[in-house]
């Protein structure tokens, strides 16, 4: 049940009283203003037609003949209209109380429209005998505080059953008039029965009225949009995003309902999609929104909103323009002249050293850079170059997503992998103790391997565990050792005796061929007296990616059992060396080799690659490999062979 709350106010104070909050959302009914004269009002008496009763005999209002007299008395009122200003005037009634009439039955009472620019605090009978202009309506009232016919207070209304009062305050405001006079007179003013007085307290000019409501604030999308949410010229990458606005409106409440509309940019005409009556019983000040149905087409669109009330729509919020945008960018690139990817095989740089990249992609204006897996955050701009720091050596991972102003991202990544050099003589072991799974971890740490095919796992020289190859598994990782610098590569191995050659312990692939091999072989001709081929052991570089080889040799150690190898690269002189259980007698095994390319691919235990393909697969144990990024002497070489 609705509670209706009426206060009457005073002293020319106007106010506006609305239903109690309902429990749920409703749209508010139009509100009722009572105003009452408070204190602007007065009564005047036919017998004293000079006098101004302004001050006197204020606690009723005196109307009709005075008893067993001629003299007749009559009340006028005014009322403060200003508060009505720009609203919509729908419903006006008067009310006011009859304390006691005259007679047993009651007096009949008009209501008069009066003179509102009359002075009531000297205004007598004779100033305001010309000033009542328009009979209104007739009420009866009864009421006896007193004698043979005792009654109670008669509460009377008025109800503009011929729209009269309505009319003329709607004239009044249309004129910019703020006050309205209204009186009361007996409607038999000879009949001194129609004697009366009235409650000047209850005299109520109600009038329900509507302001309409306000254009909407607080324009924005809330759902796929990129940039610039939140004022007009948004790009959207939905063809059906949200549109909010904050409806408005003086009466405070709960509207009816918000009205959205989109309609074509370049026109402002034609009518896309519109929220019609579905978006009901908003509340004034409160963000609502509405999802756009149908769906829009790419394209460029605007859009505005109203409120709608009980009564009447309101204007509409400003044009809110948009793009609907549905393609993400497209030909992203990533360069650096800096760290060149690492198909170039280049090593450049360091840890923490700085270097320039540059990300451009058609119809971007922000990118996405993730680092090692770390991401940085976007960075704005169609195009972008800045300074970006590697954070380890070897293969770093920079990923690029482009997006646009709408918020449309490539669904994959450019992936900029690039070489970052290692300290100098940086150095790294496989120890090959794990005995089970499928990786293969470094010391120090960065330089796992993994398995492709299946793990094989054996006794180590030592106690410890080797790696078993079935002449078909390799493991692999990153690259480890720049093939264009001086390094040292040294394994131990023992070999299958009855696999076939050549084989392959360790290599670092280039994109076609390797870039290097330690390995075994059956088709040498090292020593001119013997006859036929010879079985031995090499260390091969080669003159460019899948080029002719430059091959160091020695047929010492390629008896069963276990043998500790070491290729070294010794750019400075000019030379490449092997070495066999740490001897190099500088005859077949050093070649002079001045190539200079880089093998920049993956790191490879038990295989070696030509024409793009898996070739020279190792069967035997590996335990023990180290890569050392200097020339090893031929001590250090030794020590190497003792580690466990």
């Amino acid at each position: 049940m609705r509670r209706w709350l009426f206060t009457v106010v005073s002293l020319m104070v106007v106010l506006s009283v609305l239903p109690a909050p309902p429990a749920l959302a409703v749209p508010t009914p139009a509100p009722v203003m009572a105003i009452s004269p408070g204190e602007d009002w007065t009564h005047v008496h036919s017998c004293n037609p000079d006098t101004s009763y302004r001050n006197s005999y204020r606690s009723g209002m005196r109307v009709g003949a005075k008893w067993n007299s001629t003299c007749k008395w009559r009340t006028l009122m005014r009322f403060d209209l200003s508060r009505l200003a720009g609203a919509t005037i729908l419903d006006v009634e008067f009310a006011v109380t009859a304390d006691h009439t005259g007679a047993c039955g009651g007096a009949y009472i008009d209501l008069w429209r009066s003179e509102e620019n009359l002075d009531f605090s000297t205004l007598t009978w004779n100033k305001a005998k010309n000033s009542w202009y328009n009979n209104i309506e007739r009420e009866h009232f009864s009421a006896n505080d007193g004698g043979t016919c005792p009654k109670d207070d008669d509460p009377g209304l008025y109800e503009d059953p011929n729209g009269f009062l309505k009319s003329e305050i709607v004239r009044y405001l249309g004129n910019g008039w703020t006050r309205m006079a209204l009186g009361l007179r007996a409607h038999s003013e000879s009949d001194f029965y129609d004697w009366s007085y009235y409650l000047p307290a209850s005299a109520t000019l109600r009038v329900t009225y509507n302001h309409p409501p306000t254009a909407p604030t607080g324009t924005q999308i809330t759902t796929d949009c990129g940039t610039s949410c939140t004022a007009s010229g948004a790009q959207v990458r939905s063809g059906t995003p949200t549109l909010q606005a904050v409806p408005g409106d003086p009466n405070g409440g709960t509207l009816s309902r918000m009205e959205f509309e989109v309609v074509d940019r370049a026109t402002r005409t034609i009518v896309n999609a519109s929220s019609g009556n579905t978006v009901s019983e908003p509340r004034v000040g409160v963000a609502t929104g509405w999802r756009v149905t149908p769906e829009l087409p790419r394209g460029e669109y605007s859009w505005h909103a109203r409120g709608c009330d009980t009564v009447t729509c309101g204007a509409y919020s400003p044009w809110f323009d948009f793009t609907v945008d549905l393609d993400p960018p497209t030909d992203l690139q990533v360069s650096s002249a800096a760290y060149p990817p690492r198909s170039s095989g280049t090593w450049s740089g360091g840890v923490g050293v700085p270097g320039s990249f540059s990300f451009t992609a058609t119809g971007a204006s922000r990118y996405e850079i993730v680092l090692n897996g770390v991401n940085k955050g976007w960075v704005n701009g169609p195009t972008w170059t800045g300074e970006l720091v590697p954070n380890r050596d070897g293969v770093n991972i920079l990923q690029v997503r482009a997006a646009d102003a709408a918020g449309n991202a490539t669904l994959t990544p450019y992936v900029h992998e690039f070489l970052v050099r290692p300290a100098p003589a940086a150095a790294w072991s496989w120890g090959l103790n794990e005995g089970s799974g499928s990786t293969a971890d470094s010391a120090p740490a960065g330089r796992r391997l993994a398995v492709t095919g299946t793990p094989g796992w054996g006794a180590g020289r030592s106690g410890g565990g080797a790696l078993a190859f079935d002449g078909a598994t390799r493991w692999q990782g990153d690259p480890v050792v720049d093939t264009t610098r001086s390094f040292t590569v040294t394994a131990w191995v023992n070999r299958n005796p009855a696999a076939t050659a050549p084989a392959t312990v360790l290599s670092q692939d280039g994109r076609n061929g390797s870039g290097f091999r330690l390995q075994y072989r059956t088709d040498l001709d090292l020593d001119p007296e013997v006859e036929g081929k010879e079985p031995g052991w090499c260390f091969v570089m080669f003159a460019a990616d899948d080029g002719a080889e430059t091959a160091a040799c020695s047929t010492e150690g390629t008896g069963p059992g276990w043998v500790h190898l070491a290729g070294v690269r010794d750019q400075a002189s000019g030379l490449i060396r092997l070495y066999v259980n740490g001897a190099n007698f500088d005859g077949t095994d050093t070649r002079p080799y001045t190539a200079s390319w880089s093998a920049g691919d993956a790191w490879v235990l038990g295989a070696a690659r030509s024409g793009g393909a898996r070739t020279q697969h190792w069967s035997g144990t590996v335990d023990r490999v180290a890569a050392h990024l200097k020339v090893l002497t031929q001590s250090e070489i030794v020590a190497d062979g003792g580690q466990s």
